[in-house]
Order: C-alpha cells, then structure tokens, then sequence
C-alpha cells in the first residue's frame, strides 16, 4: 500500500496529461508522507541511548534514508524510482515507530487537521520545525547525534552547535519541500490560536512523548510562531 496519489502508473515519472494543479497536490502529499515519517522519529522515539543499540541504529538508518530520498520524490518531475525510494524509507520508520503515542509536533498538529482544509499531515510539518527549537534545551545530545548522523561537517562540532545546525536543517527541509508553510496558508487566523491550543491539550498540559512540558501559553506561542 501507498501513502502517494497515482501520477502515472505506466511511466517512470509524472505523466504530460496529468494537470499542474494535479501535479502539485501529488508532490505535496508525498512531501508530507515522508515529513510524516520524519516527525514520528525525531517527534516521538526516545533518547538516543535510552532505548536500545539496535533501536537507535534503526531509528538512524530510516532517518537517513527519508533524509537523503524526500525531496527526489517530492518533485514535480519525480520518477517512480525516487517515490518508491521514499516509500521504503517511510515502512521503516513506521516500522521502528509502531505503537508508540504521537509525540508534541503530531498532537499539535493534528488540531490543526481538525481544525482547517488542508491536506493530510500539514498540521504536524507545520508545527515540526517551532517544536524542534522548543524541545532543544532538552534534546541538545539528541539532536547533535541526529546531525552527526545526517552531515559528516557536523562530527567536529560542539554538542550545542551541532543540535542548532540539525534543527536548522530540518527547518531548511520543511521549506523546500511543496507543503504549506504557514497556518495562515490553512485559512488559520490569530483570533483562532487560543482554540487550537484548547483543542490539542484538553484542558491539560502535554505529557506525552515530550521532551519539554508543552503547557497552554507555550502551545499558543508556538501556534503563532507557525502562523
């Protein structure tokens, strides 16, 4: 099964019939997929070292691969090679990150899906990049051994500057990719912060899966750094 929308499944890449706007709404929602996948390793999977050599192994490998096969597919003139690339990087996230409770960019984002017509995951790779520089306090050895991980440059780096050098690229990433870049581009207006920040935390502050507590005003200030 696949998260992509058909482009043309007898060629090797995005068919001449198909329309610009067609065209447009396939890269998205593949872009999202694999922002998707994404998010629920560095959103929701636990400290580097804390779980298990071969879990944090894992966790490094899908994210390599997502990292290096995201935007090939999400281009407008993607082949079938490149999204078939994606897919597998997206199965083996999916597969290290089974069962586990959405993590804070997920559970924000998905107030924002219920919230506003868009397309499916924008909320979370909205919410990606502001909960990242929020969590970055609390994650710097986490984050730095993302970066090491992803960029041989970052190895000689100190901890703190390579963590702000990931959370730099994972923002670079969210907006070269063809997703919605702000909740304004959703129809979301600030008089409509307060309410989202309601609807994700219940009435209570987010506990799970958060490296930092993510309370109501801290919510809507990282609502409105999206906005």
């Amino acid at each position: 099964m696949t998260p992509f929308p058909a482009r043309d499944g007898d060629s090797d890449s995005i068919g001449p019939n198909q329309t610009v706007q067609a065209r447009q709404a396939a890269s998205c929602a593949t872009a999202l997929a694999g922002l998707s996948g994404l998010i629920q390793l560095i959103d929701v999977l636990p400290h580097p070292g804390k779980a298990d050599p071969a879990t944090d192994a894992r966790v490094l490998q899908a994210m390599k691969s997502i990292w290096r096969s995201i935007r090939p597919a999400a281009k407008l003139t993607s082949s079938l090679k490149a999204q078939k690339a994606l897919l597998e990087s997206i199965r083996l996230a999916r597969a290290v990150s089974v069962g586990l409770e959405p993590g804070p960019a997920q559970a924000l984002g998905e107030a924002i899906d219920a919230s506003f017509s868009g397309p499916r995951g924008a909320g979370a790779a909205l919410m990606f990049g502001p909960v990242l520089g929020f969590n970055i306090e609390a994650t710097e050895a986490r984050y730095a051994q993302y970066a090491r991980a992803l960029s041989p440059a970052a190895c000689g780096t100190s901890a703190p500057a390579a963590a702000e050098s990931f959370v730099n690229a994972m923002q670079d990433l969210v907006a070269a990719l063809p997703v919605p870049q702000r909740l304004g581009d959703l129809g979301c207006r600030r008089w409509q912060v307060e309410t989202l920040a309601s609807r994700a935390l219940g009435g209570q502050p987010l506990l799970v899966n958060r490296p930092r507590e993510i309370r109501h005003e801290d919510a809507v200030l990282l609502y409105l750094s999206a906005l």
